[in-house]
């Protein structure tokens, strides 16, 4: 069933729904806390799913493996804020370089393209 199925079939099998087309503010609200319920593994929903299972999600085992509580040493600290800076530096020299090698690109597509009087431009 697809998501638009699932969702008219809640919507009609509602006990408050009169079948006037209108989704009143109780509807809705059931609707939103069943597909929360669906997607936190916390209600059945094998027509929408079909064989796939999703696992409650629960607070304790949010995460694989506990955060630690200690406070980071100063010198950890600035490691990783360094390695975090650097991989920020590298993601934007990353694009910088993408952006300049597209404009040298079209740049020199330009050149090589014949001008207004039909002869061939020298590149660049």
């Amino acid at each position: 069933k697809t998501d638009a199925g699932w969702i008219r079939d809640f919507v009609l099998n509602h006990p408050e729904y009169a079948k006037d087309s209108v989704v009143s503010p109780a509807i809705a609200h059931d609707l939103v806390k069943a597909c929360d319920e669906v997607g936190r593994g916390e209600r059945e929903a094998a027509d929408l799913l079909g064989e796939a299972q999703i696992d409650p999600v629960l607070a304790e085992n949010a995460y694989g493996s506990q955060l630690a509580r200690e406070r980071l040493k100063g010198s950890c600290r600035h490691l990783l804020l360094c390695k975090y800076k650097n991989r920020a530096s590298d993601a934007a020299a990353a694009a910088f370089g993408a952006d300049m090698e597209g404009a040298v690109g079209r740049k020199a597509r330009a050149n090589s393209r014949t001008n207004r009087n039909g002869v061939e431009a020298d590149g660049m």
